[in-house]
């Protein structure tokens, strides 16, 4: 009778104990950021942050970098149209702009949620070229993407 207790008891704890286990092995130790998204504007006037940059990509959209030489009398230009671009692409892109001081750190570039990089060319840069290279990286398309083409020209089977 003893041994049949001292067995359900052991019985008993090993259940416990293993329940406790597993809620101890369910919770994430250390730090947590990278599962939690992190609330990002559409237009940031600093360095993206790793968690912020990573959570960016993770949500599907693309990331354009714009770090121009402080004082650059030229770049004006090019900041008003990505920042337009930018709000008109709200929800799938997301612009990181702001000034640096030596030129080796300038970056005109666009980062898709694969990670892949695409470098963008300011003399030629307009919301014609800036849609088609958002429309050719990016997973998650705005309705732009999905209807550029659509009533530009007939199929060339179907007879009128």
């Amino acid at each position: 009778m003893m041994k049949e207790r001292a067995m359900a008891i052991f019985i008993g704890l090993i259940m416990v104990f293993s329940v406790a286990g597993f809620a101890i092995m369910s919770v994430s130790w250390g730090n947590n950021s990278g599962n939690t998204p992190v609330d990002v504007p559409s237009i940031i006037d600093k360095a993206l942050t790793r968690d912020e940059f990573r959570s960016v990509l993770l949500s599907g959209k693309t990331i354009i970098q714009n770090h121009y030489l402080v004082g650059c009398t030229d770049c004006g230009a090019t900041n008003a149209l990505l920042g337009n671009f930018t709000q008109g692409m709200e929800g799938f892109v997301v612009l990181e702009q702001f000034g640096v001081q030596f030129q080796n750190e300038t970056k005109l570039q666009m980062v898709s949620s694969d990670g892949k990089i695409t470098e963008l060319d300011s003399a030629l840069l307009n919301e014609s070229s800036l849609l088609d290279t958002v429309c050719s990286v990016s997973y998650v398309q705005p309705k732009l993407c999905l209807l550029r083409g659509i009533g530009s020209s007939a199929p060339s089977n179907v007879t009128l």
